[in-house]
């Protein structure tokens, strides 16, 4: 923490300094004099670049379209970036094409990352019409995560505990989603989920037979085939997902989980979800604020897969925790951002993020939250964030994360 608030006071006594220099010049007696100045001071910067090499490269993007040529409409497309929360840098492909006059999209696409995450997908889209703004998709999408990271559950759990699991899972689902008045999103989706959990190939931990059991870890014994049923219902006002300056994100998910070998894992999730984006001015500043909240029940005896409880921690959580480093039945999750513009194409941010995991709500209520805070910054052009640096400082120490793509958006 001691490094963190040097870093971050040496850079405020810099913006302070320069801000007193800059006081020092003597105000202009009349508006005469003011503009007399302004026109003095454009003369004397006439021939010279304005700009740092940094600004000049994210203008390059911005200008030449560099981020959206990376992601065609149509054709072969690469994808760059983590397959899953926690799976290191990846590469992939992937090919999509239009047909029916633009109503139908076919997609396809695969990525492996350094540790071994595989993932490939395929979808087909019949796209919205103005006239009919609803969108109906199916697909399927394989994953193999290789090096997942299990702490134990509850919030209790020690870091001295961390094993290593294999899931390797089956999801194909079909959805339909509708767009009302611009804001008013609803979707409905169904699917069937196949899982299967196997050793680890981190050498680093131990494998997650070696310190947990059936009764520890529910799931981790035998394969696992689910059917969901999954609705939602939001608000969305954001002028930019990728990017947002100002607007909002409201929304509520409840999903239904069925075994198909019997009772033995039947159970509810409630998801609620909450972020807006407080402008100042002309949008190069503003606050941006999250609140989330999970819940899991077992329908009477049944029991919950560890792997899919609610979890906190991360680079979307609490920045200052690995990925997954809490899981419970119930969770909560609050997270502040100031950011302000540097230049085009930087912004700078500080935050702070809190929360935790507890058996059920009421186990939440008077708890001291785990908390984050620190700093970062968005690499951007106008429509999406395309790089994100945090660095966090917390109870388990300093923490950087790079990532390509804007914070919550998972």
């Amino acid at each position: 923490m001691a490094r963190l608030l040097s870093l971050l006071a040496g850079a405020w006594l810099l913006g302070a300094a320069v801000a007193s220099a800059q006081s020092d010049a003597p105000a202009p007696a009349t508006r005469a004099d003011a503009l007399e100045a302004q026109r003095e001071a454009r003369e004397r910067s006439l021939g010279t670049d304005p700009h740092n090499w940094l600004e000049r490269t994210l203008f390059f993007v911005e200008d030449k379209h560099v981020i959206e040529r990376l992601n065609p409409p149509e054709g072969a497309y690469p994808r760059l970036g983590s397959v899953t929360n926690g799976s290191g840098f990846g590469l992939g492909a992937g090919y999509r094409e239009r047909t029916a006059g633009d109503r139908l999209l076919l997609d396809a696409s695969g990525s492996w990352t350094y540790r071994d995450y595989k993932t490939i997908q395929a979808r087909v889209v019949l796209r919205p019409v103005p006239t009919r703004p609803v969108e109906l998709s199916a697909g399927s999408v394989w994953y193999d995560y290789t090096q997942e990271d299990f702490f134990g559950l509850g919030p209790a759990s020690n870091r001295s505990d961390r094993v290593d699991y294999r899931l390797e899972g089956l999801d194909t689902y079909a959805q339909l989603q509708a767009r009302k008045a611009g804001w008013l999103v609803l979707r409905g989706r169904i699917g069937r989920q196949r899982t299967n959990v196997t050793a680890g190939t981190d050498p680093r931990f131990p494998t997650l037979a070696t310190r947990f059991d059936e009764a520890t870890a529910p799931g981790m014994s035998d394969p696992l085939t689910l059917f969901y049923a999954q609705t939602s219902a939001g608000i969305d006002t954001r002028d930019q997902p990728g990017n947002t300056r100002s607007g909002g994100l409201y929304d509520v998910t409840a999903a239904l989980y069925r075994d198909r070998r019997g009772d033995h894992f039947d159970f509810t999730r409630l998801d609620l979800r909450a972020l807006h984006v407080f402008p100042i001015f002309d949008k190069k500043r503003g606050f941006a604020v999250r609140a989330a909240a999970s819940r899991i029940d077992p329908d009477g005896a049944s029991l919950v897969p560890f792997y899919l409880m609610p979890t906190i921690g991360g680079s979307d959580s609490i920045r200052s925790f690995r990925d997954f480093r809490f899981r419970d039945a119930t969770s909560v999750n609050f997270n502040a951002e100031y950011r302000w513009e540097a230049f085009s194409g930087l912004d700078l941010a500080l935050f702070v993020d809190a929360g935790d995991v507890g058996p059920s709500w009421h186990a939440l209520v008077g708890d001291r939250l785990r908390t984050a805070w620190g700093g970062g910054f968005r690499f951007n052009t106008n429509r999406r964030v395309f790089l994100r640096i945090d660095i966090a400082d917390g109870r388990e120490g300093l923490r950087l994360w790079v990532k390509f793509g804007p914070v919550f958006a998972r």
